[in-house]
């Protein structure tokens, strides 16, 4: 019986640490702009566009608005560091974004956890 105890917890423990790390290496699906009205609030999304302009808020606070064909959508950053200083970024370079859908006065908005520069 106690043998039986500890293989059912250590199967258990093996299955939670693969559950983890499945969690942070798949990546979301790929999105437009366009289609990410139909998702539900806080779901997480993965988009590529192209930047066309950076704003800063308040310190280390800042929105980027990303074009991808026709439609634009705005992406929320908070971060610890100048942006620029992390990821050396300006207008018209490629992104990828990975964050959480957010509604905000009726427009749809992404809240950034990852951003990478495209090449």
């Amino acid at each position: 019986m106690e043998k039986l105890l500890k293989a059912s917890l250590s199967l258990a423990l093996l299955g939670i640490l693969l559950l983890l790390i499945l969690s942070t290496t798949l990546k979301p699906s790929l999105e437009t702009p366009s289609n990410i009205k139909n998702y539900q609030e806080y779901q997480r999304i993965r988009i590529q566009g192209e930047l066309l302009s950076l704003k800063e808020l308040r310190p280390n606070f800042f929105v980027l608005n990303l074009k991808n064909k026709n439609d634009t959508i705005s992406v929320i950053l908070n971060t610890k560091e100048k942006i620029e200083n992390k990821l050396n970024i300006s207008q018209e370079n490629n992104l990828e974004v990975i964050g959480k859908i957010n509604f905000y006065n009726n427009q749809t908005q992404i809240n950034a956890d990852k951003i990478e520069l495209l090449e």
